[in-house]
């Protein structure tokens, strides 16, 4: 599978179509060279690639933007993308512009959540009898509470990634941060 493009919705403004690709259905002409259209209101149909089910389909207005040949639709009339999923959509036309229907490629939502969450937790080493972890907690206060565990990634010595460090002066590196569910340690 292809890289997908990446959309941050906190800080991406817009969708982005290649204006080459928005045609008259009748003469297959660009949209806006051909027709001089330069509006075009549209229903979004997305489909979530990681749940493998429909989401929203969102009614919108697509516009032109001739210094780039570039259509545009407002991320801000998207609400239900979910942060690290990808989707796949279709593009139709509600209005008389007789666009044709065109296809939305592969993209992802990332936020930077999971990366600005755990950034910003304390978190100490936690060294038992055959186990070693890195843990997160809500806060310092809750240090060694499990209730309060949010993540947790083993920590090993010696390299190989399966030695448990025995020692907090040993650990050569961590493994996958994962969400903490309980148990473990």
């Amino acid at each position: 599978m292809k890289i997908p493009q990446v959309v941050n919705v906190n800080t991406d403004s817009v969708l982005a179509f290649d204006g080459e690709n928005v045609i008259n259905n009748t003469d297959q002409l660009p949209l806006y060279s051909g027709h001089s259209i330069s509006s075009v209101a549209v229903d979004v149909a997305l489909f979530d690639l990681i749940t493998g089910s429909h989401s929203d389909t969102v009614s919108t207005t697509m516009t032109y933007q001739s210094d780039v040949d570039m259509w545009t639709v407002d991320l801000t009339d998207f609400t239900t993308f979910i942060d690290r999923h990808k989707y796949v959509g279709r593009v139709v036309a509600t209005d008389a512009s007789n666009m044709r229907v065109f296809k939305i490629n592969e993209f992802s939502i990332d936020n930077d959540a999971f990366e600005d969450t755990w950034m910003n937790l304390p978190y100490q080493i936690e060294i038992g009898e055959g186990y070693a972890y890195i843990r997160w907690y809500d806060s310092e206060a809750n240090f060694g509470d499990l209730d309060y565990c949010k993540f947790q990634a083993f920590a090993y010595e010696g390299g190989s990634g399966v030695t448990p460090a025995t020692d907090v002066s040993r650990i050569t590196h961590r493994g996958a941060i994962a969400t903490y569910s309980g148990g473990a340690g």
